[in-house]
């Protein structure tokens, strides 16, 4: 018989499966959108701005789908995948960091409050 604690990841596999599949396909396709832009002379300045507000769409659909992986995995105890899942909160922390002092040091827009939120305040919170 398996653990009550497994028996409560087995119920979310579903969700899990298809937020991780949507994450790694949403993923990819802002790899292609960046790509196009710079190809394209699309973009005014020389890759802060995407750095800082691109970039971090990129790693916020590649750690949802990192953390599906994680959490779809048949796990025997929960231990392991909360220590996993605990790393990539902290991980992402750190990442928020160094994303606010990206929008700081960038010339090519502006950010408004939303942005402010969206990319640092919400993300740290998570």
């Amino acid at each position: 018989m398996a653990a009550p604690e497994t028996i409560i990841f087995q119920a979310w596999e579903a969700y899990y499966g298809i937020v991780g599949s949507s994450a790694g396909a949403l993923a990819g396709l802002q790899f292609v959108v960046l790509t196009l832009l710079t190809e394209a002379g699309l973009t005014r300045d020389s890759g802060e701005t995407p750095s800082a507000f691109g970039s971090p769409n990129v790693v916020h659909f590649c750690t949802a789908l990192l953390v599906s992986a994680v959490l779809s995995a048949p796990w025997h105890h929960v231990g392991p995948p909360a220590v996993a899942v605990a790393l990539t909160g902290l991980g992402g922390c750190l990442y928020t960091i160094a994303v606010m002092r990206r929008a700081l040091r960038q010339q090519g827009y502006e950010p408004v409050l939303e942005d402010w939120m969206g990319h640092g305040v919400l993300p740290f919170l998570a």
